[in-house]
Order: C-alpha cells, then structure tokens, then sequence
C-alpha cells in the first residue's frame, strides 16, 4: 500500500505455527536481511506486510530474496520493473 512517505516500512506476520520463537524471528531476520539489501531496487513510498508460510522455515537467503524479487516484479515494484507504479 501506498503511505505517502519518502521511505518503506515493512511488517512481518509469521504465526506460532511456522514454529517456535527462535524459528520465527530467524524467518523475521532473513526477510529484513535481503529487503535491507535491495534498499536502492525497490519503489519508495510503500507500506509491505510479508506473510511467511510454513515452508519458510526450509529457505535460506537466495531462496528468500528470488521469492521477494519475483513477487515485487510481479506487483510493479521493483526499480528495474518495466510497469512501474507510483505511490501516492
């Protein structure tokens, strides 16, 4: 969602199910790792919540940044997308 800033702020949801605390904030701490990376990639101006299923549990960096690029191409997020969406 667009929320009218000049930055992103991202959320996390990952239910007791995924596993226990140490699993989940690893899960947590994996997806802040690569959408830290990818900073200068992606859109300004959204508001993101990441959903982790429970197969989350099983990827390691580069399978979790090819799922968020593969996701933020898809919704027209990603700098280098060809349909580029503009927050407002």
């Amino acid at each position: 969602m667009p929320n009218g800033l000049y930055n992103n702020r991202y959320g996390f949801a990952i239910s007791k199910k995924v596993g226990n605390s140490v699993v989940r904030h690893r899960i947590k701490r994996l997806f802040a790792e690569v959408l830290r990376k990818m900073q200068g990639e992606v859109l300004k101006g959204y508001d993101f919540v990441i959903v982790a299923k429970k197969n989350a549990v099983e990827m390691d960096y580069h399978q979790c940044r090819r799922d968020v690029i593969k996701t933020l191409k898809r919704e027209g997020l990603m700098e280098s997308s060809g349909k580029r969406k503009k927050a407002t």
